[in-house]
């Protein structure tokens, strides 16, 4: 490394997904964007590394995204302490409430991300998305939040990140990914 000279790439995923187990076998990608909730992640950090070193990357901030977990990343940043930091996604969370185990609000969600953030392992929330429709409990119709809860409800998450003084990464619209491109 030369001096004065420190390249951080502030928004990687180093865990990546394979379709397979979700599509069953199928080559039929009109079908991914269906699945791509329902993909695992793996590890993908010495990929990663790999361009690191390729493109002169000093150090880089891992961000979660669907299906990517923060024990994963937390992994990688503990094998990797000079090379990574990554910040935080409630998925487990998410993942309870998209089970109908919890009913998601915005106070369990802030809970969770402060729950994560107080192990020190993390260096801000990643990658927020509050989508503006929640999964509709059977029998009702579908409800979209309007554009005043979605920003209230950032203004909270932004009092978590104001409490553990960590930044806030997120999306300015709703990524769908495959499914509606």
């Amino acid at each position: 490394m030369k001096l004065g000279r420190f390249i951080v790439d502030t928004h990687v995923h180093s865990q990546r997904h394979a379709a397979g187990k979700a599509l069953k076998g199928s080559k039929d990608y009109d079908n991914l964007g269906k699945v791509m909730g329902q993909m695992e992640a793996y590890d993908n950090s010495p990929r990663l590394l790999y361009d690191m070193e390729c493109y002169g990357v000093d150090m880089c901030i891992i961000e979660p995204a669907f299906g990517m977990t923060n024990p994963n990343n937390v992994d990688q940043v503990k094998r990797y302490p000079d090379k990574f930091a990554a910040s935080c996604w409630p998925k487990e969370y998410q993942d309870k409430c998209a089970a109908g185990e919890e009913e998601w609000t915005i106070e369990g969600f802030c809970d969770a991300l402060a729950d994560l953030l107080k192990t020190g392992n993390f260096v801000g929330i990643g990658e927020m998305v509050l989508i503006p429709m929640r999964k509709p409990k059977e029998g009702q119709p579908p409800r979209f939040q309007t554009e005043e809860e979605i920003i209230k409800n950032c203004l909270k998450v932004m009092e978590v990140c104001r409490a553990y003084k960590v930044p806030m990464r997120y999306h300015t619209g709703t990524p769908g990914g495959y499914a509606i491109a």
